[in-house]
């Protein structure tokens, strides 16, 4: 994945500029229009709020858009700004590791290992039809689960 450089665009400034102003629709008038109060669509439009899920099932039904738009639009965002917050995050050991790919990616980056796992438990859920129980490892000690 591409490392952004600059932040999203707060979903609140995109319908704002993309949908409410071509529109020549207020704040007002749209708050009215969508069953919420103007003081909430406010914060929304001016970034000071994030937009939450029933606003998101409203503005798709009024827009002609998805409530999985506004929804991913929010989580890029908050996201982006977590990550670029604090690097503390960044400090966190791994507690597990599936015990297959263990032994499938010796020899791997740990990028690459974590990629490697990905898939396989991808290709596994997809064969099975179901998630694996559990086939977790503690990444330090080497010990199984039911050891601990």
């Amino acid at each position: 994945m591409r490392e952004r450089t600059r932040p999203p665009t707060h979903p609140g400034g995109i319908l704002k500029r993309h949908y409410l102003a071509p529109l020549g629709i207020g704040i007002t008038q749209a708050a009215e229009a969508l069953g919420v109060s103007r003081q909430s669509l406010s914060k929304s439009l001016h970034e000071h709020r994030a937009i939450p899920p029933d606003t998101a099932l409203r503005l798709a039904q009024a827009l002609h858009t998805t409530p999985e738009l506004w929804l991913n639009l929010q989580r890029t965002y908050a996201l982006w700004h977590a990550a670029h917050q604090s690097e503390d995050w960044r400090q966190v050991q791994e507690l597990v590791v599936t015990t297959e790919t263990t032994v499938e990616s010796e020899g791997l980056s740990p990028a690459r290992r974590r990629m490697h796992g990905q898939a396989h438990q991808s290709r596994r859920r997809r064969s099975t039809g179901h998630r694996p129980q559990h086939p977790v490892q503690v990444a330090q000690s080497g010990q199984s689960q039911s050891d601990v």
